[in-house]
């Protein structure tokens, strides 16, 4: 009969785990930690997204600001280009914005901002980006036929309507996207705005084009 000591070391040997044991134990603690990284990686990820998100839009209007309307807007060109597409943009500008603020206050002018921000921003999809150009003044650059800009600009001033203001809007289209150009077309763009201020507001005035 064996002694108790020896049942002990016995007992001993076979609870001590085996060297496949002890590696796959230790396998699942990294790859536990690998989770655990990817999941705080991936976290962190979303948050560096939405700051980055956050910091490229005007805080009053919600919409891009003008450097960061431009970027998007030019990657927007450059994929026009590679397929052959139109393009345009409207610039957009509150009609008798002083006025409101001179007799309604500056929270007032802040309120119509935001609101048209708002608005504008429903617009936003893979081919149009909207910006806050500067002071009560919008812009609009879209992929597409000028069928579509002239949709989108009808759009507009029948939805601010609902806000109780008018805009006035000034297009620009190419038939033939090219790199470069923004500045171009957005020149054009505004002469057609102050023509369609200089014709009675409420508006949209298409700025003629080279091509």
């Amino acid at each position: 009969m064996k002694s108790s000591a020896a049942l002990s070391m016995m007992n001993s040997r076979s609870s001590a785990p085996t060297l496949e044991e002890s590696t796959r134990a230790m396998l699942f603690e990294v790859l536990g930690g690998i989770s655990q990284l990817e999941r705080v990686y991936e976290t962190l990820l979303v948050r560096v997204e939405q700051i980055a998100e956050k910091s490229e839009r005007d805080e009053l209007s919600s919409l891009l600001r003008r450097n960061a309307f431009f970027e998007k807007w030019r990657a927007q060109i450059r994929d026009c280009v590679a397929r052959g597409a139109e393009c345009g943009v409207l610039l957009v500008d509150v009609d008798h914005f002083k006025k409101i603020n001179d007799t309604e206050g500056h929270d007032k002018g802040d309120e119509v901002i935001r609101r048209l921000g708002l608005l504008l921003r429903d617009f936003e999809s893979a081919g149009v980006v909207c910006g806050r150009y500067g002071g009560e003044e919008f812009a609009v650059a879209y992929a597409g036929s000028i069928d579509r800009g002239s949709r989108i600009s009808d759009a507009i001033h029948e939805r601010v309507a609902g806000i109780g203001i008018t805009v006035s809007q000034g297009l620009c289209h190419s038939s033939q996207a090219v790199e470069g150009e923004e500045e171009a077309s957005l020149k054009r763009a505004d002469e057609a705005l102050y023509e369609a201020k200089r014709s009675g507001r409420n508006r949209t005035c298409v700025a003629g084009s080279p091509r």
